[in-house]
């Protein structure tokens, strides 16, 4: 079974993108990390909490002006809960 997972922009992600750019608002998101502690994630994030694997995008498309629907497989051996 899937379940939707509401990503969370970082300050430091955000400055990131803009720095890169300079010209405008431009990124590619290119891996999907899986965690495995339960919590609310923050803007003022600079990591995630205890990640436990990251996958490259498999696929992705955009929805709307402000929804993607991204794709990993995850296709490794190990288990943990996400």
């Amino acid at each position: 079974m899937s379940t939707g997972l509401q990503p969370v922009i970082t300050k430091a992600g955000l400055a990131a993108i803009l720095t890169a750019t300079k010209t405008g608002l431009s990124a590619e998101i290119s891996h999907i990390a899986l965690g495995s502690q339960a919590y609310t994630p923050s803007a003022e994030q600079k990591t995630l909490r205890n990640e436990v694997a990251r996958f490259p995008i498999s696929s992705g498309e955009k929805l709307s002006s402000t929804l993607l629907h991204l794709t990993a497989v995850a296709d490794g051996a190990a288990a943990y809960w996400v």
